[in-house]
């Protein structure tokens, strides 16, 4: 009988089957620590609608759409003009990914490494952002309508003249960002924090601005026709020349502490 440890192969190379029995055999870190060996024999990474995930892709116009992307590599990846409907990007690695004329709407970005200003440059409407660290970002004139940024950190955060029309700011947190001239029309921004936000010009009739904090706000001319006051705190807050036409101020805390128990808060509203 041969010798097995002396047998000569035609080809000492193990097959692509062969190393994957073995790293089957393996025990998980094994496998995990074999990657990089297996990226570069072309059999790892993840894959969707034939195209291959990895980091550095060139995936210029790829349909990736409804694709489960979570947690994926794609730093450094072409995604221009990508078909990105509906994915699901949750933890993804997205840093320094090109995004330009993608179509990212109604993506799931949720604690995604992504550079903010890459994605204003696709159709990012409806795209969920919740809980997303976004101080200091600008995004001035950025078109996020129907965005997600229910409790985004909006510290210091420039959105002059963006359009958040129906975005969900609920939770969020705006202290000291600047909204003037903001499109926020039927915006949810129930229990957002709004302290030293300036918002003059802003647009934000018909929005849910329930529980509001916007102590020391500066909002004056603010369209705030129907919407929701309710609960909301406007101590020392300049609302002067702002539209509360059909506005419910119903339990909100007035510019000098007093406690609204009317839709019309006593008449104040109509005083600016």
């Amino acid at each position: 009988m041969p010798d097995r440890s002396t047998t000569q192969r035609s080809d000492p190379r193990p097959s692509r089957r062969r190393l994957l029995r073995r790293v089957g055999a393996a025990a998980s870190g094994a496998v995990v620590g074999l990657s990089g060996c297996l990226a570069g024999l072309g059999i790892g990474g993840e894959a969707c609608n034939g195209h291959t995930i990895e980091s550095e892709a060139d995936l210029e116009g790829a349909d990736l759409s409804d694709c489960d992307l979570s947690g994926a590599d794609l730093s450094k990846a072409t995604l221009t003009d990508a078909d990105l409907r509906g994915v699901d990007l949750r933890d993804a690695d997205l840093f320094l990914a090109e995004f330009e004329g993608a179509d990212l709407t109604n993506a799931d970005l949720r604690d995604a490494t992504v550079l903010i200003g890459a994605l204003t440059k696709a159709d990012i409407t409806g795209v969920n952002l919740s809980g997303s660290d976004l101080s200091n970002a600008t995004l001035s004139g950025e078109e996020l309508a129907d965005v997600s940024l229910a409790n985004a950190d909006l510290t210091g955060a420039d959105l002059s003249e963006a359009n958040l029309a129906g975005a969900d700011l609920s939770g969020a947190t705006g202290v000291d960002a600047d909204l003037e001239d903001a499109d926020l029309a039927e915006a949810n921004l129930s229990g957002a924090d709004l302290t030293d936000a300036t918002l003059p010009n802003a647009d934000l009739s018909d929005a849910d601005l329930s529980g509001v904090n916007l102590t020391d706000a500066i909002f004056p001319t603010v369209d705030l026709s129907g919407a929701d006051l309710t609960g909301a705190n406007l101590t020392s807050s300049y609302p002067v020349g702002a539209d509360l036409t059909d506005a419910d101020l119903t339990g909100a805390t007035w510019l000098d502490g007093t406690e609204c128990e009317t839709a019309d808060c006593g008449g104040l509203a109509d005083r600016l």
